[in-house]
C-alpha cells in the first residue's frame, strides 16, 4: 500500500468536512450549506459510504477529503496531502529524503558525460560513432539520449 492509499483509507470524510462546516444528517448522507459559495438552503452533500462529497448548487465542486482540503486552504494536493497526513500521524517522506537523493543524480549525471566524452572523443568510439552514422542515428538523437560508450574492461 502506498502512503497515497494509507492516508486516504484512513481518512474520514465526516471527520475532515466537520473541522469546516457543520453537518446535518439525512438519511445515510450528511448535508450542509455548501462552503465555497453563498446560499440560503444545503446543497452540499457528504457520502460517508463513498468517502466523497459533492456541491448540487452553484460551484458543482466535488471530490475526496484531499480535494475538499485542497479547496478550503488553497493548497495544492501535495499540500493537503501533508495537512491531512499530519492530522493521522501518518510519515510522509521529508524534504530531507528527497535532497539525499540529489547526489546521486549529479553522481550518475557525472558517469553519462564520461561515457559520453569516451564515445566521442576516444579512438575506441570512432567504430561506435561509424556504427551509429551506419544505423543512421543522427548525432542529435545520440545527444538527446545521452548515448555513450564505455571503456574496453570497464566492469
Amino acid at each position: 500500500m502506498t502512503l497515497l492509499e494509507e492516508v486516504k483509507s484512513r481518512l474520514n470524510i465526516v471527520e475532515v468536512v466537520s473541522d469546516y462546516t457543520s453537518l446535518t444528517q439525512t438519511g445515510r448522507n450528511l448535508q450542509a450549506r455548501c462552503p465555497f459559495h453563498s446560499e440560503r438552503t444545503p446543497s452540499f452533500i457528504v457520502f460517508p459510504d463513498r468517502g466523497s462529497w459533492r456541491c448540487f448548487g452553484a460551484c458543482a465542486e466535488g471530490g475526496d477529503s484531499i480535494r475538499f482540503v485542497m479547496k478550503m486552504e488553497n493548497q495544492s494536493f501535495g499540500e493537503a496531502l501533508r495537512t491531512l497526513a499530519d492530522r493521522l500521524g501518518v510519515q510522509l517522506p521529508s524534504r530531507r529524503a528527497k535532497e539525499a537523493i540529489n547526489p546521486l543524480l549529479r553522481a550518475n549525471e557525472e558517469v553519462s558525460k564520461f561515457y559520453r566524452r569516451h564515445l566521442l572523443e576516444s579512438e575506441e568510439g570512432a567504430s561506435a560513432r561509424a556504427y551509429l552514422e551506419k544505423r543512421g542515428v543522427p548525432q542529435e538523437t545520440a545527444a538527446a539520449f545521452n548515448l555513450g560508450l564505455s571503456p574496453t574492461g570497464w566492469e
